[in-house]
C-alpha cells in the first residue's frame, strides 16, 4: 500500500498540470513557498488552532496541508495557462520535480507511525537522498521558465 500512495504522491501533480495545462514553474515554485511557510508559520498555526479548537491542533496535519494547498491553488487558478501542449512538454522537468518534492515533504511531515511505512521503502530512500538535487533542478527550471516567459505589454506603453 504504502509504494502505491508514494507514486500517486509522485504522479499527481504532473498528471494534474498537463490535464489543467497550468503552469509547472509556478507549482513548483508554490510548493517551495508552501514549504517555507509550515516551517515558519506551521508552529504559530498549530497553536491558534490548539487555543480555539484543541481537538484539530495536529501539528503534523497542519504542516502538510500548509504545504499542499499553495500547489493545488495554483494548479486550480492557473489552469490553461500553458494553452499548448508543447510547451507544457517542454517544463516537465518541473512538473517532474514538484511531484518528487511535493511527497518529500508530505513523507517527511507526517506522524512518526505514519513515516515508517514509507521509510522502509528503497524508492523512498532513493528519493530522500536526491532531495538536494530533486530541488536544484526544480528551482533553476523553474526560474529559467520563468525569466524566458516574455512580458506582455500594454499598448500605452509601446
Amino acid at each position: 500500500m504504502y509504494p502505491a500512495i508514494l507514486i500517486a504522491l509522485i504522479a499527481a501533480p504532473p498528471v494534474l498540470l498537463f490535464l489543467l495545462k497550468s503552469s509547472p514553474p509556478a507549482a513548483f515554485l508554490s510548493l517551495c513557498a508552501g514549504a517555507l511557510l509550515a516551517i515558519y508559520a506551521g508552529d504559530d498555526l498549530v497553536r491558534q488552532v490548539d487555543g480555539v479548537a484543541p481537538q484539530w491542533a495536529d501539528g503534523n496535519a497542519w504542516t502538510v496541508v500548509l504545504i499542499v494547498v499553495p500547489v493545488i491553488a495554483s494548479l486550480f487558478l492557473m489552469r490553461k495557462s500553458v494553452l499548448r501542449r508543447s510547451k507544457l512538454l517542454i517544463q516537465i522537468v518541473p512538473a517532474l520535480c514538484t511531484g518528487l518534492l511535493l511527497a518529500i515533504l508530505v513523507v517527511d511531515n507526517l506522524s512518526p507511525s505514519l513515516r515508517a511505512g514509507f521509510t522502509s521503502l528503497d524508492l523512498w530512500r532513493y528519493l530522500h537522498n536526491g532531495a538536494a538535487a530533486i530541488v536544484a533542478a526544480g528551482a533553476i527550471t523553474s526560474l529559467f521558465f520563468l525569466w524566458l516567459k516574455p512580458l506582455k505589454r500594454s499598448p500605452k506603453h509601446k
